[in-house]
């Protein structure tokens, strides 16, 4: 299910245990409801590990400067304990809910495998269970057997993908588990999933998978800013293999109700 209908500006919390978790979850789908004139809010539930907070803290600073959210939040809950904080985190989002009032919420799934992003699962599917629509975000870290998702947000438009490699890229801390490649990657794939899904063809059917990874991994072009006027300069490598028409794609399941912007 394409959901390609909005006809109210929406306010969208996006709720991550960690800083990065809403970039590479989510980042396009904030990107397109942002260019779409949307209210994006970027929530971190931790600051990350404690041995390198106030790094950590730079990089999300920066990362949430590149994706251009109409506010960014973090707390400092500890970090891989958030299991023992069931009672807080539901009091905090509490709060969140009552000072954004959002109309659609996205954290982590239930199927997800790390104990921090089943924690904000949890404290989630009670604070917001009776206002906002909810989907569950795809992770790294998900069990991908029990993932069913079929509600997808797409874009042909590269500079989105793009943007969101480029805030990934501020992660370097986490350069082992924060890959800008494996982002556009994923989105690329997520968009072939949704052309299967609903029986849509185009020009980009050709991607060749493998000359694309090799192609993003020997340029690692994700430094540089995407812009119109350098666009085809800077990424023509990616561009020779994601032509016009290529759909990049991120994908989610629903918690209560499927959301509408």
């Amino acid at each position: 299910m394409l959901l390609c209908i909005r006809d109210k500006m929406a306010k969208i919390l996006i709720i991550g245990a960690h800083p990065d978790d809403d970039e590479i979850s989510a980042g396009l789908t904030a990107l397109i409801a942002l260019k779409e004139g949307h209210d994006v809010i970027s929530v971190s539930m931790t600051q990350g590990s404690a041995r390198n907070k106030q790094e950590r803290l730079a990089e999300w600073e920066l990362a949430s400067a590149r994706m251009g959210y109409t506010k960014n939040v973090i707390y400092d809950f500890p970090d891989t304990m958030l299991p023992q904080c069931h009672t807080d985190l539901i009091d905090k989002m509490r709060d969140l809910a009552h000072e954004y009032s959002p109309d659609h919420v996205y954290f982590h799934s239930n199927k997800d495998t790390h104990q921090d992003h089943k924690a904000v699962h949890d404290a989630a599917s009670v604070a917001f269970r009776n206002g906002p629509s909810l989907y569950e975000m795809m992770a790294p870290s998900l069990q991908m057997s029990d993932f069913r998702p079929h509600i997808f947000y797409e874009t042909t438009d590269i500079l989105l993908p793009l943007r969101k490699a480029y805030a990934l890229s501020a992660y370097k801390s986490q350069a082992d588990i924060v890959s800008p490649q494996a982002g556009f990657m994923q989105m690329v794939t997520y968009g072939r999933w949704y052309r299967t899904k609903q029986h849509v063809r185009t020009i980009a059917e050709s991607i060749d998978d493998d000359k694309l990874l090799h192609e993003i991994v020997s340029m690692n072009p994700f430094e540089i800013e995407p812009r119109n006027n350098d666009l085809h300069e800077v990424y023509k490598g990616i561009m020779a293999l994601c032509p016009l028409g290529t759909i990049y794609a991120e994908c989610f399941e629903p918690n209560h109700v499927v959301p509408r912007w």
